[in-house]
């Protein structure tokens, strides 16, 4: 039986305005965070096949996608994105969450294990950066950034909300500042291309999780390499994933 068929959902969230996340697949959910920011979450797609397992539930925060933009640069704020995150999940009845984040998406998702960890399942990081003094060059964010990729990078772009970027470079936190407020029990799983441009080169503190390096990505791994990032991933959520193209 095919999987159904994607839905688009609106809730309301604090300050009156509206969160706007995509449903697909079925099975376990998997709340899947963007990055950017202010990127909105189609670019995920089905997260490499991840989708045929399990029930993507994959979020525009704050401001970005179809999500409303706030009045005030206070909205884009990671305490705004959390919240909002939190809200979901109580929205759909979730005591427990899965989380995938990718670039950005994936300090959030850390934050919010962090903050929240007794509502944080399975955690899966692809291409988080350690620090966000500047966003990686576009064109070392594929090995081989051919027509169809540079459309793909470019529709990203388009639909981006600059103002999310923006508030979010003022205040700049940091990723090792999140990473020491986990609890001790909590285990990462932490994805890189192994030519991603913010692929640490030696991260101390990310010593006791499991790192996994794709071959032959960069900073987009599932649009390079489909199948190997779709094994890493679904390892770590539900064992081995089966073989699909």
């Amino acid at each position: 039986m095919p999987p159904p068929a994607d839905r688009r959902e609106v809730m309301p969230v604090a300050g009156g305005s509206t969160l706007a996340y995509r449903v697909s697949g079925a099975g376990t959910p998997l709340f899947c965070i963007p990055g950017g920011p202010g990127f909105g979450g189609d670019y995920l797609g089905d997260v490499a096949g991840v989708g045929t397992t399990r029930q993507l539930i994959v979020v525009d925060l704050p401001g970005s996608g179809l999500s409303t933009k706030p009045a005030t640069s206070q909205g884009y704020s990671l305490d705004a994105a959390l919240a909002a995150i939190d809200e979901l999940r109580l929205h759909l009845g979730l005591e427990k969450i899965d989380l995938f984040g990718h670039s950005h998406g994936a300090f959030v998702a850390l934050a919010y294990a962090a903050r929240f960890p007794r509502h944080t399942g399975a955690i899966v990081l692809c291409s988080m950066p350690l620090d966000f003094s500047s966003p990686p060059d576009q064109n070392l964010c594929f090995v081989k950034p051919d027509a169809q990729t540079r459309d793909y990078m470019q529709g990203m772009i388009r639909g981006a909300n600059f103002a999310a970027f923006n508030a979010f470079m003022q205040d700049r936190p940091q990723t090792h500042e999140i990473l020491a407020l986990l609890d001790q029990a909590q285990r990462l799983t932490l994805i890189y291309g192994d030519a991603d441009p913010v692929r640490p080169a030696a991260a101390p503190e990310m010593a006791r999780h499991d790192m996994r390096i794709i071959p032959g990505a960069a900073h987009f791994p599932w649009w390079e390499q489909r199948a190997a990032i779709r094994t890493a991933i679904s390892a770590e959520l539900d064992g081995p994933s089966p073989a699909l193209g």
